[in-house]
């Protein structure tokens, strides 16, 4: 039996790379807690973030990542779109990030909040994208990475 979920949030993990001290990558997970988002809400979203232009582009080519993400590029500097700075991916982050565990400094754990978002957003270049990408993963499922596949 199916049960609807009607909580405002869900917690995904958010996986990433980072390059060491000694020059090593290191996988890291972040589990974030991200809000639901209605379909029209989600729709929304994707058209002002690119997101759905990314998702076309992806299925034009066959879904290589890495072909679909050089166009996006392009396509952006066709447009004349600048990359957008910590702060404004943080307020972009913020409609869809509600907090997050297990983050922490050479203090210790730190809440999540814009600051520690920006800090964080600077700290770990990609970031934005892989947090992005992890909400996007999370709500298409197995099928939506499937139809993106074909």
């Amino acid at each position: 039996m199916f049960k609807l979920d009607t909580s405002n949030t869900f917690s995904y993990p958010v996986k990433f790379t980072v390059i060491d001290a000694r020059g090593k990558h290191q996988q890291h997970v972040i589990p974030f807690e991200f809000r639901r988002l209605s379909v029209d809400e989600r729709n929304e979203r994707q058209q002002r973030d690119g997101t759905a232009l990314f998702n076309d582009l992806l299925l034009q080519h066959d879904g290589d990542f890495e072909a679909a993400k050089t166009a996006f590029f392009l396509e952006n500097l066709r447009q004349g779109k600048t990359s957008l700075t910590a702060e404004q991916q943080a307020d972009h982050l913020l409609e869809i990030v509600e907090g997050w565990r297990e983050v922490a400094d050479e203090s210790g754990p730190l809440d999540f909040s814009r600051a520690h978002l920006i800090r964080l957003l600077n700290a770990v270049h990609g970031l934005y994208a892989a947090i992005n990408a992890a909400f996007n993963e999370a709500l298409d499922g197995p099928v939506g990475q499937a139809a993106r596949k074909n």
